[in-house]
């Protein structure tokens, strides 16, 4: 079910792109049309669901921006909107991501980065998809009070990316650790760990839990 705060959330998402790279009409309509696909097609969870979705943003561009979505959606099926795409920027933007072709290299170069700094290297292959979605996760969890479900099959690369999108935004991953003896007293101290670190030391904190810890 979606509510009014999902609408919020499309708003919230437009928010943080700067004005500087979004100066005309057409790339205010991407803008707007990746936010609504993150807010509401990406928690649909059949395929005639989406294309439904999707169908209705492009005659909702054609019937309230009077132009054609598809000809101003570019050259990729999926628009991308991160705030990565050049990592010798300060600022970091959150601009779209048009041009692809450098991608693989830069993406590469982060996790390269990453298991340069852990104890527990990741051997990935980024993929355009597995990017996509590193993508939505630092969307998430780049904005004020961001939190995700991530549904998939064990294996499927939930825990890894969310750990790629936490090093790319430099921010601190907290997990908890599961032993035999681990009980109601074990879980306080970790979420008294947790909120002295994000609330307390004013720490960009993201706390991740899987299915096998519940």
């Amino acid at each position: 079910t979606f509510n009014l705060r999902d609408l919020s959330k499309v708003f919230q998402g437009m928010l943080m792109s700067d004005p500087n790279f979004v100066k005309e009409k057409d790339g205010f309509i991407r803008l707007w049309s990746h936010e609504c696909m993150r807010v509401f097609h990406d928690r649909l969870i059949d395929d005639s669901d989406r294309t439904w979705f999707k169908e209705l943003i492009s005659k909702t561009v054609k019937n309230v921006f009077n132009v054609d979505y598809n000809k101003i959606r570019g050259e990729h099926p999926n628009i991308i909107y991160c705030n990565f795409s050049d990592p010798k920027s300060l600022t970091k933007p959150y601009v779209e991501l048009t041009d692809r072709s450098n991608l693989s290299k830069i993406m590469s170069d982060y996790l390269d980065d990453y298991n340069q700094m852990t104890t527990k290297p990741m051997n990935l292959v980024l993929f355009e998809s597995a990017i996509e979605h590193i993508a939505r996760i630092s969307r998430i969890i780049n904005q004020p009070y961001g939190n995700a479900l991530l549904v998939g099959v064990g294996g499927s690369g939930r825990k890894s990316l969310t750990t790629m999108a936490v090093s790319i935004a430099d921010f601190q991953l907290f997990t908890i650790e599961i032993t035999k003896s681990y009980g109601m007293n074990e879980w306080r101290e970790d979420i008294k760990t947790v909120m002295n670190k994000a609330g307390v030391l004013n720490k960009p904190t993201v706390f991740m839990m899987d299915d096998t810890q519940i």
